[in-house]
């Protein structure tokens, strides 16, 4: 049953959230969590139901499953946990860890390389980029990591591997590669209990 809406410019639920099946997250989960927290929020039951048959073999992109599954852990519906719970039993430890990750919030270290073509996630709600800083056990804790300049020398693989793939110019003699921390928010809740 589709619910009708006030608004004839106001998008549904169900296409929303079935436009978000049409898309693949390649790992950039940020935005489509955020999107299928939203739409939870707004109709939790027809959210339940799509998860449910979503994950029953009817979804192919694992990115989405995983996500299915965190946003049903996070509701206040006990049914929708111990959905989220039978569901989990069915994945790999490694999508299981993804799950946590989605739930909690995750934190990764990115090395950006002068010639990459993939920006950073800066404009991304509910990710935060900065300069990554030294750990605890070294003697310059918490300073910035410097940029590191790597040298092309003229008859090196990576120099020509670099040149035939257009990433650096023949002229080139060096390239930089900044150390950025990126924080994911994930749905920022506390640590699941009882795994």
């Amino acid at each position: 049953m589709v619910k009708k809406m006030n608004s004839e410019d106001a998008v549904s639920v169900q296409e929303t959230i079935f436009q978000t099946l049409l898309k693949t997250p390649h790992r950039q989960v940020d935005e489509t969590l955020a999107l299928h927290l939203s739409q939870f929020e707004r109709d939790p039951h027809f959210y339940g139901l799509l998860a449910t048959w979503a994950l029953s073999g009817h979804n192919a992109i694992r990115d989405l499953d995983e996500i299915f599954i965190a946003v049903l852990f996070a509701s206040s519906f006990p049914e929708h946990r111990e959905a989220a719970y039978v569901l989990l039993q069915k994945l790999p430890p490694y999508q299981v860890e993804r799950v946590c990750n989605f739930y909690t919030g995750w934190d990764e270290i990115v090395r950006h390389r002068s010639y990459d073509k993939k920006p950073l996630p800066k404009d991304v709600p509910g990710v935060t980029v900065r300069r990554a800083c030294y750990g605890k056990r070294r003697s310059n804790s918490g300073q910035e990591i410097p940029v590191k300049t790597v040298e092309l020398d003229k008859n090196t693989k990576l120099r020509r591997e670099l040149v035939k793939k257009g990433l650096v110019r023949a002229s080139d003699s060096s390239f930089t590669v900044t150390t950025y921390h990126v924080a994911h928010a994930g749905l920022g809740k506390g640590c699941l209990k009882g795994m």
